[in-house]
């Protein structure tokens, strides 16, 4: 599929993506090149913090108008933040339009209200934040896996910590928007039927008439991704009936040739009943409500996580579960590859995104490296894949264990 592209007299950079759906529906994103990374040191979590102050405002604001006329007519918007950016969205009917440009260029262009209130009452809301993420052992999982597999800054809560929140005041808030929101580094996607060309001149005419902001550093500029050596890590969480149970390694960048061969591992290591991992510890020996396989990966970075539920007592016999699948995976025979291909090939036909969906993979392809248009030709990229290049990416060395157990860490 070729998509609309132009870059903004203002530096951004606007994509359309001419797609239908199964709604007459309009998806926009916005990335700022900003996330958990780029945090000032004792500030975790800033720009987590700075994502929820966005949408703070004055009461009857321009702001609260459009997020009010958004939801009013059946739409959505929110927003997230990861290590290294910063996305705002919205979904909503085609002929509005107008509103969701008007609603993404507003938080843009204008300084929220870093009013002592209004940290206050967000202050409240990621608290309980991160109480839920600390309640998901899963979550705790891969968050744990990630901070033993790469050095500060880039690793760390995204969220922050309580103590590193309460620290947080309006002067530290308003230096990160103004040295960072700056549209000249701004990535939009477009998702619907639009005329794209008319919606870009929108954003341009809009995001035109802003100052820009402080030097808007964009990108990863001075931020180091640096990986370290793997060990092991364990949680004990008192209430637990089960131990989760996290193999990580390292994985080839997005951008790189042979992450698509990382894909095509994982699928046979645990996508299906039938999968390797999911076969052996599920279906022949029952210790394992499901095994599940999670690629985080960025620009940059990539990793792996092997996740499972399983009793404190067989830490060790997983292990060499999964050390046996990954080494089932390096004396593969051509068969099964093409059986892999099929598999994934039929995967991404039978799976039907809708345009938030499509918006978030055009957003992140086009940011980590592979550009967009990498996601209309995955099936291509897979037929690519040579048995020598799954053999490569299954030869891990020496992986991290993450365990968030109950009781102690199984001799």
């Amino acid at each position: 599929m070729e998509l609309y592209r132009k870059t903004l007299s203002c530096g951004a950079k606007f994509i359309g993506c001419d797609f239908a759906g199964t709604k007459p529906n309009l998806a926009l994103g916005l990335l700022v090149p900003r996330g958990s990374a780029h945090d000032p040191a004792e500030l975790e979590g800033s720009h987590h913090f700075l994502e929820h102050l966005l949408f703070k405002s004055k009461q009857n604001s321009l702001r609260n108008e459009l997020a009010r006329m958004i939801e009013d007519h059946g739409g959505n918007w929110n927003a997230w933040t990861d290590y290294l950016h910063t996305v705002v969205h919205c979904t909503l009917a085609q002929d509005q339009a107008d509103i969701g440009v008007s609603f993404l260029t507003e938080l843009a262009n204008r300084s929220p209200e870093f009013s002592p209130q209004n940290l206050g009452i967000e202050r409240k809301v990621i608290y309980r934040e991160i109480e839920r993420a600390n309640d998901d052992p899963a979550e705790l999982v891969s968050s744990l896996a990630h901070n033993e597999l790469y050095l500060p800054p880039f690793a760390g809560p995204i969220l922050g910590t309580k103590e590193s929140v309460e620290r947080m005041t309006t002067t530290d808030m308003l230096h990160l928007w103004q040295k960072g929101y700056s549209p000249s580094h701004f990535t939009i996607v477009a998702v619907g039927k639009v005329n794209f060309n008319d919606l870009a001149g929108e954003f341009e005419s809009r995001l035109e008439k802003s100052s820009l902001n402080g030097n808007g550093q964009g990108d990863s500029e001075g931020i180091i991704i640096q990986p370290q050596e793997k060990g092991c890590r364990t949680v004990i969480k008192e209430g637990l009936e089960q131990c989760h149970f996290g193999f990580a390694t390292h994985t080839p960048f997005p951008s790189d040739h042979l992450f698509n061969a990382f894909i095509l591992l994982d699928t046979y290591l645990t996508e299906g009943t039938f999968s390797e991992l999911n076969y052996t510890i599920r279906e022949r020996r029952g210790e394992a409500y499901g095994v599940e396989g999670e690629l985080d990966c960025g620009r940059g970075y990539g990793l792996y996580v092997v996740k499972a539920g399983i009793s404190p007592h067989k830490v060790k016999e997983i292990y060499d579960l999964i050390r046996e699948g990954f080494n089932s995976a390096i004396h593969m025979e051509e068969r099964e590859l093409d059986r892999l291909k099929i598999m994934a090939r039929g995967r991404e036909d039978n799976t039907e995104f809708d345009k938030e969906d499509l918006m978030t993979h055009l957003l992140r392809r086009e940011d980590d490296g592979r550009g967009a248009e990498s996601f209309f030709r995955i099936n291509e990229d897979y037929e690519r894949i040579s048995l020598d290049q799954i053999r490569y990416v299954a030869n891990i060395r020496e992986p991290t264990i993450v365990t968030i157990s109950p009781g102690d860490f199984p001799a």
